[in-house]
């Protein structure tokens, strides 16, 4: 049986449990104050359950389009579990490639600074892009710092490949 908005309202007051709609969509309610829309379908013979939202924010009406949507996908070849989080590793990417080159030395330096042996190697590491690095492209994004601009700062810094000043 379908459900209805009047029943949906019913079954978060008075029930626990998942409540079927159709075609693989769910009203999934846990108590009174959490409920939510869950798309049931199997891909490969495995079991995989979408989540659609909460009642709260999506209706029903809502709910039946989005799951309709993600069958479409399904009939498409894309798994919408896999689709969302590949999306969302994207998105990761593409935050972490905005992050400044000096941000991204002193992040890496907080979370590796215990495999320095001691407090003056912590302090050598992040000292010298300081004073070397920095200055020329600390502030360019990750993504724009590519090797062509490491190798162009070292021969500002005339600097060899090796670490040794040249004259």
């Amino acid at each position: 049986m379908s459900l209805t908005a009047k029943r949906v309202a019913k079954l978060i007051r008075h029930a626990t449990g998942r409540f079927h709609d159709g075609h693989g969509l769910y009203l999934q309610v846990f108590n009174r104050h959490s409920a939510s829309w869950v798309l049931r379908y199997v891909r490969h013979g495995r079991e995989r359950m979408l989540g659609l939202g909460p009642v709260h924010v999506v209706g029903l009406a809502e709910a039946r389009q989005r799951a309709r949507q993600a069958r479409l996908m399904l009939l498409d070849g894309i798994d919408p579990v896999e689709d969302r989080q590949t999306k969302k590793v994207a998105a990761k990417v593409a935050a972490a490639k905005t992050i400044s080159f000096a941000a991204c030395a002193e992040q890496y330096q907080a979370a590796h600074e215990g495999q320095w042996r001691n407090a003056k190697h912590r302090e050598q590491f992040i000292g010298t892009l300081r004073q070397y690095a920095f200055p020329i492209f600390g502030e360019l994004p990750v993504e724009r710092s590519a090797q062509a601009s490491f190798i162009s700062a070292l021969r500002l810094l005339r600097l060899d490949l090796s670490g040794e000043t040249r004259p």
